[in-house]
This record gives C-alpha cells, structure tokens and sequence, in this order.
C-alpha cells in the first residue's frame, strides 16, 4: 500500500470509527501483523504526521479524529473516483 492510499485508509477509517488509538486504525487500515501477533503500528507514524500537518485530522491524548478538511479531501477523492 502506497503512502496516499494509506492516508486515505487512516481518514476512511477514522470517518467510520473516530477517537481511534494508532493500534485501533493499524487493525481498520489492515496493517500485517509481527511475529507475535502485534500490529505494526509503528508504519502508522509518518502518514499520521503528514496528516496532523495538513491539518486533515487531529489528535487529542492518543486519540484521533477527522478535522473538516479531512472530510472535505474525502468527498474529493469520493467524487473523483468513477
């Protein structure tokens, strides 16, 4: 899964389940699990803070959620796929 379409699985995901933790979304987005039956969560970490930066979600003690910008750049790319 590329960088884009995983930030578009984090905001699809945080669409349907909002407050998620990081361990939360790496299980809705899919992530592979490790060797001990843990979820990468740390694959998570960077698309996160490209989307804190684009102000497309925001995070509150651990717990994310969908700002109206992230709303918005879901309905784009809803209404551009044919």
């Amino acid at each position: 899964m590329d960088d884009d379409a995983l930030e578009d699985a984090i905001l699809l995901a945080l669409r349907s389940s909002p407050g998620s933790r990081t361990r939360e979304l790496a299980e809705a987005v899919g992530l592979p699990r490790t060797n001990f039956g843990r979820q990468l969560e740390n694959r998570l970490q960077q698309p996160l803070k490209r989307l804190l930066a684009a102000e497309l979600i925001d995070e509150d003690h651990g717990r994310y959620n969908l700002t109206q910008g992230g709303r918005r750049r879901l309905a784009e790319r809803a209404s551009a796929t044919p």
